[in-house]
């Protein structure tokens, strides 16, 4: 089924007005023009239909508190779920399932996906490129606008690049979010 955009509603056919929610997209409040970018659903993404399902939108919520403080008007709202969702590439992708966690360049580069995209991104102003999939994915679907760009949130990630001294999990977790999050918002660039 073609899947063509008219006024931020995903349709399946000419007749058909049904908004699409999948592991690989999940459009936000209409109001907010912010998007998160990620890589590929995974199997959390999988069973639960819809992007950043698992532990990578849990860390999203978390950084949320710090995204607004700083850029309040980026991030007017503390709920992920405000925001539109997206994955650089949309076929669930985990080991068990197809050997692998994520898409290759020249995947995420393919013409078709790469149209998929700027239909996503046609009316956002921002967006936040998270791991270097979705940075490849948004630079190369998306001309124009304010940009962020950070490693992907992963607790493995966020747990080998960032440090923190408090003595309970739960407070290393917070810490080394915020840290995270800090580093996204000093990649913002304007194009």
């Amino acid at each position: 089924m073609p899947c063509i955009i008219i006024a931020r509603t995903f349709l399946l056919d000419e007749g058909d007005r049904q908004l699409v929610t999948s592991p690989a997209f999940r459009l936000g409040n209409a109001q907010l023009r912010t998007a998160f970018v990620l890589s590929a659903p995974g199997k959390a993404e999988c069973k639960a239909q819809r992007p950043a399902a698992g532990q990578t939108g849990i860390t999203l919520t978390s950084a949320l508190s710090t995204f607004h403080g700083a850029e309040p008007g980026i991030f007017p709202s503390l709920c992920l779920d405000d925001y539109t969702l997206v994955n650089a590439w949309d076929k669930v992708e985990y080991k068990a399932r197809t050997g692998r966690t994520e898409a290759t360049n020249a995947e995420i580069l393919g013409v078709a996906n790469i149209c998929r995209l700027a239909q996503c991104f046609q009316y956002m102003d921002a967006i936040v490129a998270l791991g270097d999939k979705a940075q490849l994915a948004v630079d190369t679907a998306w001309p124009a606008g304010t940009i962020f760009t950070g490693d992907h949130p992963s607790l493995q990630r966020l747990n080998r690049a960032y440090r923190s001294c408090a003595n309970a999990p739960s407070k290393r977790r917070i810490g080394r979010t915020r840290q995270w999050a800090i580093c996204v918002l000093n990649s913002k660039r304007r194009r």
